[in-house]
């Protein structure tokens, strides 16, 4: 799996702008067959790159499907709801690429180049310059093949210099420092930089299809008449969305955060103040 992150970095240093991968891998040649707890940290992975899609390949082994069971699809179904929540960032990050040619998936060192730890990161990416994940790639050795109950509790992560804040929890952590992050299977270590702006869907959404007849169909137009952002801890910032959206927000210690948004394009707005 630590290969997968290797590549999608290379990628993005050698300036293709958008990558992915086949989350549950396409065969296993000379290996054996993927197991449950794979599958669980393959989906946590694949979340945060920009195509999160799975490529079950040719039928040459026994890999663990994401409909293997219950468990397995409520794994795919948190990840794929997370990746679908974060699609005005994606698509952002998407407009970037087109108008900057800043790749959407990046290595440590490109956002943080005077940082000699963040160079050393090759197995945790920056999904554009605020979210950062530090997928677990490595397990006990051991265990039947259903069981999720052998997967590691723990994973180092090291977080470059600011704060950020654990998604999961909100707990704030400073950087320039390495941690033992809680990592149990179901959750990536993923964290997002303090002071920073992430746009998000806050409606489920069937397709980002435009345009479907059908009105039971939850499509793109319906996702898109609103859109909740976040913002973690306190300072400034400014995003431009793909649309050319312009949002603004700041939060100083001890005040009420504000927000403004320019060329909102019919939609509703709320903000999230992340403590």
């Amino acid at each position: 799996m630590g290969g997968q992150i290797v590549g999608v970095n290379n990628s993005g240093i050698s300036a293709h702008p958008n990558t992915s991968i086949d989350v549950g891998a396409y065969n296993c040649f000379k290996s054996k067959p993927m197991d449950k707890l794979m599958m669980f940290r393959w989906i946590e992975m694949g979340a945060l790159i920009p195509v999160m899609r799975l490529h079950r390949g040719l039928p040459l082994c026994d890999h663990w499907r994401f409909d293997e069971d219950k468990e397995t699809l409520e794994q795919w179904k948190k990840y794929a709801k997370l990746h679908a929540k974060l699609f005005p960032y994606i698509y952002t990050l998407a407009q970037q690429a087109e108008d900057k040619g800043l790749p959407m998936v990046r290595h440590l060192s490109l956002q943080y180049p005077k940082d000699k730890e963040a160079l050393k990161q090759d197995y945790q990416f920056m999904l554009g310059d605020r979210i950062l994940s530090a997928p677990v790639i490595t397990e006990k050795e051991g265990g039947a093949r259903d069981d999720i109950n052998k997967g590691t509790t723990s994973w180092k992560v090291y977080l470059p210099t600011g704060n950020w804040y654990h998604y999961w929890t909100n707990k704030k952590y400073a950087g320039n420092a390495t941690y033992d992050m809680p990592a149990s299977p179901g959750f990536l270590p993923m964290f997002i930089q303090e002071g920073k702006i992430i746009p998000t869907f806050n409606k489920e959404v069937d397709t980002f299809v435009e345009g479907v007849e059908d009105p039971s169909i939850k499509d793109f137009e319906y996702v898109n008449d609103s859109i909740e952002v976040y913002f973690y801890g306190y300072g400034k910032d400014t995003l431009t969305l793909w649309d050319g959206t312009v949002i603004k927000c700041s939060r100083e210690v001890g005040k009420e955060g504000v927000y403004e948004i320019e060329n909102k394009h019919n939609r509703t707005y709320t903000c999230v103040f992340i403590d």
